[in-house]
């Protein structure tokens, strides 16, 4: 039997294909060795693809070319096609019923490779064909598992998103190890992203069940503008105070809002320094020292690790609590240290009359208090949504429980939003 020559790609046209058809053992759709290039094959349509040799295409297809195939070491022609960005070719090959599913070796659809080349026209073009649009890249590359939305997500596209959201693709696909885009958008600190997918209804699932994106993202302490954001938007898996089944907190915000006395199911003090010193403890211990300055009720094992050797920043947070003492929001009579110490309720009820639009500058707040400015201005935050939530509520809900037929007393239906929290009202509000 005749060995299959080894064919060197830049030799091939439709002149030496016609003399290699007239060899024993070879066909149109025989897969051929490449010269000098180990582990690789090649079908003469896919040399004619990465060619661009429109001649040679259509002859080989006159000689009922397979439009499909590959191997595992040959790529499809629809594949090559993408790669080299030809959508003339691409057309042609699938008016000639080429798979637009078909996965090379690395685990890739065409489709995949498109949006990684952020090329619209041929990502259009494939699934107008019937590209599967969710589709998984598989294999064990750093990719493995991801969707087209997600490449798209990952890359920064926005317009490639809105693309493949607009053609259907599922918003809240996930990956093997359960990462939504919504989550990659959060871990590329992508702030435009994750309003965009936000906005498009993706919703805040998180990697692990009985938890929420902010859960994830604390595992990457860089993406702080993604969580503060995040923290802005007033829904239920934003609430600071939320905790998982276990009883867990976000203690990455524990450290400038939360309560560091928490404890989980099992007794555990989310912040227990007889068990863990990890890094980043001193900024722990220093919030610690900020709330004993405050007079904030701290647990006794807490206080007891923060006795010693902080005797200079405590001096300074106490001088600088009675400065908020002295300092008032605005025109109110409220102090900055009432802001620390009261509820967001009943200071957005006190504020209520106060524009505080221009008042909540977190560089503005942190300038003025270095030690007490972060928990000033999530407070702030929360208070100045809060007003415009019950300001909302006043103009449309209130009217109609206080007007025939309930006729509920006003100072009834009003005090009844202190048991609303942020994200309730907001819901109530729209």
């Amino acid at each position: 039997m005749a060995e299959i020559p080894h064919i060197k790609i830049e030799k091939i046209n439709i002149s030496t294909v016609k003399v290699l058809l007239q060899k024993p053992n070879v066909y149109v759709n025989t897969i051929f060795p490449i010269r000098n290039v180990p582990n690789r094959s090649t079908s003469l349509l896919s040399v004619a693809v990465m060619k661009e040799d429109y001649e040679l295409i259509n002859y080989l297809v006159s000689k009922n070319a397979d439009i499909n195939l590959h191997t595992p070491k040959c790529e499809a022609p629809v594949i090559l096609a993408v790669k080299i960005g030809n959508i003339k070719i691409i057309r042609k090959l699938l008016e000639l019923r080429a798979d637009v599913n078909v996965y090379n070796q690395k685990g890739e659809m065409s489709l995949h490779i498109a949006v990684q080349k952020n090329r619209h026209d041929i990502v259009k073009c494939l699934v107008a064909n019937g590209a599967n649009i969710n589709a998984p890249i598989f294999g064990s590359s750093i990719y493995s598992s991801l969707r087209p939305l997600h490449l798209a997500v990952v890359s920064r596209s926005e317009d490639m998103v809105k693309l493949l959201l607009d053609e259907n693709a599922d918003i809240n696909a996930k990956t093997s190890i359960g990462e939504t885009a919504l989550v990659k958008a959060g871990l590329n600190d992508d702030i435009a992203m994750t309003k965009f997918l936000i906005a498009r209804g993706a919703h805040c699932i998180s990697v692990c069940p009985n938890q929420t994106i902010i859960h994830d993202l604390l595992c990457y302490l860089k993406h702080t503008s993604v969580l503060e954001y995040l923290l802005s938007l007033d829904e239920s898996f934003t609430d600071i105070s939320i905790r998982t089944n276990s009883g867990e907190s976000f203690l990455m915000f524990s450290l400038e809002y939360d309560d560091v006395d928490a404890v989980n199911s099992t007794g555990q003090l989310a912040i227990d320094f007889e068990k863990n010193r990890n890094v980043g403890i001193s900024v722990i211990e220093e919030h610690i020292v900020k709330l004993i300055s405050a007079g904030f009720d701290v647990s006794p094992r807490n206080r007891l690790t923060v006795a010693e050797g902080f005797e200079s920043f405590h001096i300074n947070c106490c001088e600088e609590v009675k400065k908020m003492k002295m300092s008032k929001v605005g025109t109110s009579q409220v102090s900055f240290f009432n802001v620390l110490l009261m509820n967001v309720h009943d200071l957005s009820v006190r504020l209520k009359y106060v524009s505080l639009n221009g008042m909540v500058d977190k560089e503005k707040i942190l300038s003025e208090y270095l030690y007490y400015g972060g928990m000033l201005f999530y407070k702030l935050s929360k208070v100045n949504r809060r007003i415009k939530y019950l300001g909302q509520i006043e103009r449309s809900v209130e009217n109609m429980l206080c007007s025939a037929p309930l006729l509920l007393p006003y100072n009834f239906v009003r005090d009844l939003w202190s048991y609303f929290r942020n994200y309730e009202l907001k819901k109530l509000s729209s």
